[in-house]
């Protein structure tokens, strides 16, 4: 396979995606500090998504986030129903809601996140197909960052 990262990069640049040639790779610079790099080699082409603002891979960061939001919730409900109005339900019930709140944000960024790098990883397929140099089989997709 004979892909070259120039040419592949002002393709999808003519597609309105931010490419750039980069030591032999393209990076495709996304919105929400995200970016996929294509690495092409001489027997295939590798699609890596990667997460700018996590260390964790795209699947551990929404699920990190998954967790939180329900463990968080979970509290609140545990402190709404306690019964009780301690002093302590009345300060921790807002500053769990709170928490939960933003955790739900974190949450819902790192989902538009995982499908912004998933549209571009799908642009990058087409466009290969389409060019005729590579087949579905052989783009390999690493998902961790």
């Amino acid at each position: 396979m004979n892909t070259e990262p120039a040419s592949l990069a002002a393709e999808l640049r003519a597609l309105s995606y931010d490419a750039h040639d980069v030591a032999g790779c393209v990076r495709v610079r996304l919105p929400l500090w995200c970016s996929v790099t294509i690495e092409c080699e001489r027997d295939r082409v590798r699609l890596v998504p990667r997460l700018e603002n996590s260390p964790l891979s795209r699947e551990g960061s929404v699920l990190a986030h998954s967790a939180m939001f329900m463990l968080l919730v979970g509290l609140l409900i545990l402190v709404a129903t306690s019964g009780a109005a301690s002093p302590l339900t009345v300060v921790a019930a807002p500053s769990l809601a709170l928490f939960a709140a933003s955790s739900l944000v974190w949450l819902l960024g790192g989902v538009v996140q995982y499908i912004l790098t998933e549209s571009a990883i799908a642009a990058v397929r087409s466009l290969l197909i389409v060019k005729g140099t590579a087949q579905p089989a052989a783009a390999a997709v690493r998902g961790h960052a």
